[in-house]
């Protein structure tokens, strides 16, 4: 039987990248990076409270939920500051 979280990790990932694909293609059309970041905190809070809210027994606190971006931010920022100063 296939492993459904690893499944939903990939899936997540590739959603995830299809996600910045968008921001990305926004930013070559000149919208500003801040702006363009910031929506995509709030859709990233509005769409995790949402599918927390539609589950029968919300699985997550928002605690969690802020660890885990917190963990992601810090995870990808460390990644562009290497890339930034050509580690």
């Amino acid at each position: 039987m296939a492993d459904i979280s690893t499944d939903e990790d990939q899936l997540s990932i590739y959603l995830a990248n299809e996600i910045v694909s968008l921001a990305n293609s926004k930013l070559s059309a000149g919208l500003s990076l801040h702006a363009i970041a910031a929506a995509l905190r709030h859709a990233a809070a509005n769409f995790s409270a949402y599918a927390n809210a539609k589950e029968d027994e919300p699985t997550k606190s928002a605690e969690i939920l802020i660890k885990e971006f917190a963990d992601l931010l810090n995870e990808y920022q460390e990644l562009h500051n290497e890339d930034a100063n050509g580690s």
